[in-house]
């Protein structure tokens, strides 16, 4: 279990904080991919501990990737719905990050839908 959370948490980080600063953009994203840079992201996330939805430790992975992802010249937005529970109602955020300007000129697009949570079992 452990191992297949920190293969997921590694491709989440990989493809969404692969990205660096705007000295870098003409560069394609891949090119400045750091392996090293990924497993410290991915051990930080790892070192808040459990993050169950609604929990204040998965508020602060949050936010962690929120800076990471502008800090690389992403534009972030939060979509946030509720939904009932075994523990009743709880709200859920989904990030939803952009590079670029949205232009259809710019050509590479990919589609990464991945957690950043974890799971409780009750």
């Amino acid at each position: 279990m452990r191992c297949t959370l920190s293969r997921a948490l590694f491709l989440a980080t990989f493809a969404i904080l692969s990205g660096q600063g705007s000295s870098l953009r003409s560069a394609p994203l891949w090119e400045n991919f750091s392996g090293e840079k990924a497993f410290a992201h991915v051990q930080h996330l790892v070192d808040l501990g459990p993050r169950p939805a609604g929990s204040e430790a998965l508020e602060k992975s949050r936010l962690y990737i929120i800076e990471q992802l502008k800090s690389a010249g992403w534009t972030v937005a939060r979509s946030e719905f509720s939904d009932q529970t075994p523990s009743g109602k709880v709200t859920f955020v989904n990030l939803i990050a952009r590079f670029g300007t949205g232009e259809k000129k710019e050509a590479a697009q990919f589609l990464l839908c991945s957690h950043y949570d974890t799971k409780t079992f009750d």
